[in-house]
């Protein structure tokens, strides 16, 4: 994991969040909100190290667009996403999502969309000793 990523996990948890995370099996692909805008990619993609904040992350859609611009620019860089995962209040009346233990599965549906796009952490580079 990318420097900024790994301090940001450390400082916001104390400890590293996707260690033992396991995807569930969902036949959701990511989705959003004009999540895989080229205007996202233009932003994440502008040279610096950097934290992207993506509010409001459904299904994942932005997060993913947003990380593989930031990794295929080379960034040493991370995403937080930000959402309650409720969804919307016609979602919760309609029970629209699964659920687990009562409570919508949504996070673990993004989570395991973004694990299975392959942008859950930045690797570090070659050689580093971080």
């Amino acid at each position: 994991m990318g420097k900024p990523a790994a301090d940001l996990i450390h400082a916001l948890y104390g400890h590293d969040v996707w260690e033992h995370f396991q995807p569930i099996a969902t036949t959701d692909s990511p989705q959003g909100w004009n999540g895989n805008h080229p205007s996202l990619q233009r932003l994440a993609a502008i040279p610096g190290s950097k934290i992207v904040v993506d509010v409001g992350v459904w299904k994942g859609q932005s997060t993913i667009t947003l990380a593989n611009a930031i990794k295929a620019a080379g960034i040493d860089g991370c995403v937080v996403a930000v959402d309650t995962f409720l969804g919307s209040p016609e979602h919760l009346i309609n029970r629209k999502f699964e659920r687990a233990h009562g409570i919508p599965n949504q996070f673990q549906t993004f989570i395991s969309n973004v694990i299975r796009a392959g942008v859950k952490e930045l690797r570090r580079s070659a050689g580093s000793d971080e």
